[in-house]
């Protein structure tokens, strides 16, 4: 019997597709590459996969080498879906428009070259930049379009922002907002430190922001205070700019200013929000004090059906495990009575902490209380990073300790513990 080597051709697209998306869960990068030579019909299902996420770092050709790849092979430009920017400052860069020989900083990247790349990429769902300056509108510059690009997920992670504009100097984060103003809907909007400053600001630089015609849609906001210089009434204002249809935010910070801040602005649009996420891992022992005295207050969230809170637990240090405990109990005890459901997520400190022993410093007095303050909780649930899926020998402790001290809850079947 002879046997005919199997025609490429007629296998069925179906499983060319399937086959690329399991190599591409794996990573397999170099074998995705070498189906583009099976033959012509697999190009393009391979591309799909290969240009789904892209990054441009801060060497080699960067953007000006992307936007040359793009244009010579414009089928490419529709397989893009996430996108990241990204600038490793202290080191020499060249981005292609602009170049830097320097060990200073990053070279600047001005709005019209990021809505260049928006143009050109029509099937962008996800776009990232990190640790860039984000250069001024040049005068001689056309207008950036207004509520043009839609995106299901826009990042901004430590931007810098230059302080000096067209006409002299403007606000810290007038370049962002003009940024955002090209979007007319993003899904959810990341930002991490993005209103940090290239310089030092000078006594004429106006406060407030100008904010432009048009003011794109957000549904979720993640907001990260991660460094001290960070100017949190620019943040407030340019959250301003996202509350038409705002139901979810997160918040990370370092320092408790950052949280009075936060609480201002839940005055102004809490009763929207409908999940809320308190951050509380890289809060300073100072800040964590201060926390249990004057809590972020989550009251005006009227509308709240689902209250988050991360903590990050030692195990060998008790007296750190007990403060970060009474600081998230002060915080759920500011939530508002009709809250049916809430979530504490726990993260081990290190490979070493898997916070079966930090667990056991819960004021558990005091957490009853705060429990029984609630009317209409429906379930409580207690998850770690470091889950099996609840079949670890770590999950099984912690498990049982907290069905122990939480007995009535979990003959309410209200306990979740993952």
């Amino acid at each position: 019997m002879t046997i005919q080597p199997l025609n490429s051709h007629l296998i069925p697209l179906e499983l060319v597709d399937i086959i690329l998306n399991n190599l591409y869960e794996d990573s397999q990068w170099t074998t995705i590459a070498s189906c583009t030579l099976v033959c012509h019909s697999w190009v393009d299902f391979a591309r799909r996969y290969l240009f789904h996420n892209i990054t441009i770092g801060g060497e080699g050709k960067g953007i000006s080498g992307f936007l040359h790849l793009v244009k010579t092979t414009p089928t490419i430009s529709s397989c893009i879906k996430d996108l990241v920017i990204k600038m490793t400052p202290n080191r020499p860069t060249v981005y292609g428009f602009y170049s830097l020989h320097s060990y200073s900083s990053p070279a600047a990247l001005p709005p019209r070259i990021i809505v260049h790349i928006l143009n050109k990429l029509s099937e962008l769902r996800k776009l990232s930049l990190i640790g860039l300056i984000l250069g001024s509108h040049e005068a001689d510059d056309p207008p950036l379009p207004l509520g043009q690009f839609k995106l299901d997920a826009l990042e901004l992670r430590s931007v810098f922002t230059e302080s000096m504009g067209v006409d002299g100097p403007q606000p810290i984060g007038q370049n962002i907002v003009d940024l955002l103003g090209t979007f007319r809907e993003i899904k959810t909007l990341t930002l991490y430190d993005p209103f940090l400053r290239t310089n030092r600001m000078d006594d004429d630089t106006p406060d407030s922001l100008c904010i432009p015609r048009s003011r794109p849609i957000v549904q979720q906001v993640s907001l990260g205070f991660l460094r001290p210089c960070n100017f949190c009434q620019a943040q407030i204002a340019l959250m301003a700019l996202t509350t038409s249809q705002l139901t979810t935010l997160s918040v990370c910070c370092t320092e408790h200013s950052d949280i009075n801040a936060v609480t201002f602005h839940l005055s102004q649009f809490g009763s929207q929000l409908t999940h809320f996420e308190f951050d509380t891992r890289k809060l300073h022992y100072d800040a964590l004090r201060a926390q249990v005295q004057t809590p972020l207050d989550t009251s005006q969230c009227t509308n709240l059906q689902c209250l988050i809170i991360r903590i990050e637990l030692t195990d060998l240090d008790a007296v750190a495990d007990t403060l970060i405990w009474s600081s998230a109990i002060s915080f759920l005890a500011s939530a508002p009575e009709n809250l049916p459901e809430v979530i504490i997520r726990i993260t081990p400190q290190d490979e070493y902490s898997h916070g079966q022993f930090g667990i056991m410093r819960i004021n558990w007095p005091r957490f009853n209380t705060v429990l029984d303050h609630f009317t209409q909780l429906r379930k409580l649930s207690f998850s770690w990073d470091d889950s099996e899926g609840g079949t670890g020998p770590y999950d099984i402790e912690r498990r049982r300790f907290l069905e122990v001290h939480l007995p009535e809850l979990a003959a309410e079947k209200i306990l979740c513990i993952d």
